[in-house]
Parts: structure tokens; C-alpha cells; sequence
């Protein structure tokens, strides 16, 4: 029996179980998936936004806030790279110009620092490489980007070195409240797995991504909301791109033409550049898959903003899911239920379910405000369940991740002679090592699975794309977990390298 059960562990849940794991409570995370940040949190665009897009006194607004607060000393208590470079919300030819100034009031109104309008001449300054055709843009200098995967990773790693159980593919399919005949008190929330397994918990956190309003619905008759996904397409360009633009780079929408939504041209924290997203509705189970036109639009939109941009040197495209979210509102007059689109995040505990906590509709800018969503929820939770007491032996602190690119030559040389297994580079494109790998799939919350690796180590995501790494890599694994190589898999069930004609 644990306390809490926390259903999903993209950002979101992860953060949760780390902030619960700072108070003396057993906690349970329920993945569906093979591993952590499997779905929204790993595709998106990295950003760490300064907060001028959020509606002023909305809770978006005020995780933001706080989330600037606390980044800083969270990123350096769990070894997460977070670089703060800037944005630029540019107007080309004043297309969407009167969104610049109706930002920069929101920003103004939320205490975003050192936001100010910038025109022609300071643009390029700023940014040499963009369109001539810029002629106002919005400047945020807190803006930053984030590794969206070692965020969450970190996150989760962290949460189970202080107590916290994960497990892994345990989809959900059924939620009940059941009294237990060896526990005085009240009813407890009874989990049932696909794989047949039950877990019972006092308090059940919904932190399920585009899955939540289906785990509401399991338990709650309140069916206030519906998940409805946005699927975004990116490209990802080689490190060649780098240097393309400095700051984060917004293009404002054309308000009049309902196709050109705006992009966004990114560094990232491993030095490629990405552009997107694209934006289209979608079902859940739509696959991720990208599309000519989609990634056509990007491009066409990218070398408007950046004309000296090199397309050729595009080395991958992927694609993901937004949890936006629908509110059913009655309607005073009619007394009809309506649908209305939800504006803010939904962070709050069930109208007629005591103990579930319903953490949904977290799209842009949630990668942001999640250690701050976690912060909220974990309140919540020690107001319900009253007097809780602190983990004195919580430690914020994440082991150290080696990466043998960053490290002088000095530094090379002694980790080698303590440890020969980082004089094998297996990745050359992103100079991975075999200790690296070998730290990836032996930590808590370690790979098991070739993209868990890849979102711990990077192997396989430069130039080649893992068309001269996988194998090695797949022998490593498979070495180290003691599965044979042909029974690895990709990422979930079902998607093993090698299948038997």
C-alpha cells in the first residue's frame, strides 16, 4: 500500500514524485511506457520561456514565475545543462506586429525581466543572420532552452535515489475506491494494470499527458475536461547549423492567414538547431509520424525568417503531441453543456473524488513550470492528508553525469586511467564512450531500451543518426542487461531489432 500513486512520469509526474520524496510518504509512479519521458515531454521544443505569453493572475503565469525563482539551484542540484540565451518574437514586414506589443504588456504585467521592443538596427545586432524583412521584435533576455530528456530523467533518478518506486510498462485500465479489511481507514484508491498487477493508494496524482481526462474518467464522475492533442512537427539540423541564430527565435502568427502559425528557429543545448513546430488537431492514437507537407511549411517558414539558412544540412524530423485541453462549461442561459477551450492549466483535486488530484491540459509552457506544478501539487497533497513529516535524509543532489566531449584533454586522460572503458568511443558523432554508456544503463532509473540511451548518453543523434554506432551500442546492452541482443527493443513492447522469419 503506498500513500501516493502518481500516474505518468513525463516532467510533470517526475517533478511530483521528486518534491513528495522530500517528506516521509511511500510513493508509487505508474509508467504505461518502457520508459521515463516517453511521450509529451520528449517531443518539444526545449524551451525554457521567460513568461511574457502568459495571460496575467492565470496559474501558467504564476508557475513561470516561480519557476525563473528555482532553476537555477534545480538544474545544478541534478547536473541538468540549461543555457539562458534570450528569444526574439520578430515581426517580418509588421505581419503580427500588434501581437509584439500586446506580449510585451503581458510581460510587463508579469515582472518578466528585462523584456523591451526592439526595431530594425537592434534586431540585427542581435541577430545577423535574419531576414532583412524584420522590423519589430520582442526581446526576453530570461529566455532559455533546456534538455528536455536529461530534465526528466534527472528528475526521476533523483525521486527514486530518495524512495521513490517506478514502475515501468504498467498501463492504467482501471481506478476504484475499495476499503481494506487490514487498514483503518478510508477507502483507498485500487489500481489495476494491463499486466494484471493492483496498487493501492491513499492519494492518486493524474499526471498522464494526453491520457489524463481517460484516467479522470476512470474514477470521477465530474468528467469536467477532455484532452485534445495538437500535433507539432520539428526538423532537427546538424551542429554545422549552429551558429545560425544566437537567441531563440519566435515568428509572430499572420492573424489573417490561418496556415502560417508562426515557428520558431532554436538553438538547443547540444549545439543543433531545431525548427518548428507545426500545429495540427489530432487524435490520441494518430501515430507520430511526420509529414511532406508539415515539414515543407517549416522550411518555407525558417527561410523566411532565416534566408541563409542551410537546408541540406537537415539531419532529422520527429514529431509530438500538445495536451491541450477542453473545459465542458454549462451554459447560465441554456443550462447546455458547451465546450470551451481551456486557457490555463488544470492543477487541482476532484470535485467528487477526494484524493485525486488532476494535473492536465500542461502544453507550452509546461516543460517550464514543471519543478513549480510539482511545488503546488505537493501542498496539495500534505493538506489532505494533514500533518506529514519531513524527509530528513532527502538529498537534492543527482551523481554527476560524465561527458567525455565536455572534458579537457587533462581530464580525459585521468578519467581513462580510472576507468579504461572511456577510451572506447562507440559514438563518433557526439564522441560517446563506453563509459558513458555503461553509467546510462546503470543508474536508477537506467536504460533499458536503445532510445533510453539515446536520451541519456545523445548516441545516435548526430550526423549518421546511429548508422555506425547502433550495433555496438545494441552489444553493449545487451551485455550489460543480460537480454539477448534479438529480444532488445527500440522503445516499447514489440518494437525488438531482430525478428524471426
Amino acid at each position: 500500500m503506498y500513500d501516493i500513486c502518481i500516474i505518468g512520469a513525463g516532467v510533470v509526474g517526475s517533478f511530483v514524485a521528486r518534491e513528495l520524496s522530500k517528506y516521509k510518504l511511500k510513493v508509487l509512479i505508474l509508467e504505461k511506457n518502457s520508459d521515463v519521458c516517453s511521450e509529451v515531454s520528449k517531443a518539444n521544443s526545449a524551451i525554457f520561456h521567460s513568461g511574457y505569453n502568459n495571460k496575467p493572475k492565470t496559474i501558467k503565469a504564476k508557475y513561470c514565475t516561480r519557476a525563473h525563482e528555482i532553476i537555477d539551484e534545480i538544474c545544478s542540484d541534478l547536473d541538468v545543462e540549461y543555457k539562458k540565451i534570450g528569444s526574439l518574437l520578430v515581426s517580418l514586414n509588421d505581419i503580427g506586429k500588434d501581437s509584439i506589443y500586446e506580449k510585451y504588456k503581458n510581460g510587463v504585467k508579469n515582472k518578466v525581466p528585462g523584456i523591451k521592443i526592439l526595431e530594425k538596427k537592434e534586431i540585427l545586432e542581435l541577430e545577423p543572420n535574419i531576414s532583412d524583412q524584420a522590423t519589430l521584435a520582442l526581446y526576453a533576455p530570461t529566455t532559455g532552452v533546456i534538455n528536455p530528456f536529461e530534465m526528466t530523467i534527472a528528475a526521476c533518478e533523483n525521486a527514486i535515489e530518495n524512495g521513490v518506486s517506478l514502475k515501468l510498462n504498467s498501463e492504467v485500465i482501471g481506478i476504484s475506491k475499495q476499503k481494506l479489511k487490514d487498514f483503518d481507514s478510508e477507502a483507498l484508491f485500487e489500481i489495476k494494470c494491463k499486466d494484471k498487477s493492483k496498487y493501492y493508494s491513499k492519494i492518486l496524482i493524474n499526471c498522464a499527458g494526453i491520457h489524463t481526462d481517460k484516467i479522470n474518467n476512470m474514477i470521477s464522475n465530474d468528467k469536467f475536461f477532455e484532452v485534445a492533442p495538437k500535433k507539432g512537427e520539428y526538423i532537427v539540423l546538424d551542429k554545422l547549423e549552429g551558429e545560425i541564430v544566437n537567441n531563440v527565435v519566435f515568428m509572430t502568427k499572420d492573424p489573417d492567414d490561418k496556415k502560417n502559425r508562426g515557428i520558431i528557429v532554436t538553438p538547443t543545448t547540444s549545439g543543433n538547431i531545431l525548427l518548428g513546430p507545426s500545429a495540427e488537431d489530432t487524435k490520441e492514437n494518430d501515430s507520430v509520424f511526420t509529414t511532406k507537407e508539415k515539414l515543407d511549411f517549416i522550411q518555407n517558414s525558417a527561410k523566411k525568417i532565416c534566408p541563409s539558412i542551410n537546408l541540406d544540412n537537415i539531419i532529422t524530423y520527429f514529431a509530438g503531441f500538445r495536451p491541450n485541453a477542453n473545459l465542458f462549461i454549462k451554459n447560465k442561459d441554456t443550462g447546455e453543456i458547451e465546450k470551451e477551450k481551456s486557457k490555463d492549466f488544470i492543477v487541482k483535486q476532484s470535485s467528487d473524488v477526494k484524493g485525486l488530484i488532476n494535473v492536465a491540459g500542461i502544453k507550452s509552457p509546461g516543460l517550464t513550470c514543471a519543478p513549480a506544478i510539482a511545488e503546488d501539487v505537493a501542498n496539495m497533497v500534505v493538506e489532505i492528508l494533514g500533518q506529514v513529516e519531513k524527509n530528513e535524509s532527502f538529498n537534492p543532489k543527482r551523481k554527476k553525469v560524465v561527458k567525455f566531449k565536455n572534458l579537457d584533454e587533462a581530464s580525459r586522460n585521468d578519467l581513462i586511467k580510472s576507468n579504461k572503458s572511456y577510451r572506447n568511443i562507440i559514438c563518433n558523432c557526439e564522441m560517446i564512450t563506453e563509459g558513458e554508456i555503461l553509467d546510462a544503463i546503470h543508474r536508477k532509473c537506467g536504460a533499458t531500451t536503445l532510445d533510453g540511451l539515446k536520451k541519456r548518453t545523445r548516441i545516435g543523434m548526430g550526423r549518421c543518426q546511429g548508422n555506425f554506432c547502433t550495433l555496438k551500442a545494441l552489444e553493449i546492452m545487451s551485455r550489460e542487461l543480460k537480454i539477448p541482443i534479438e529480444k532488445l527493443q527500440k522503445s516499447n513492447q514489440g518494437s525488438e531489432f531482430f525478428v524471426e522469419e
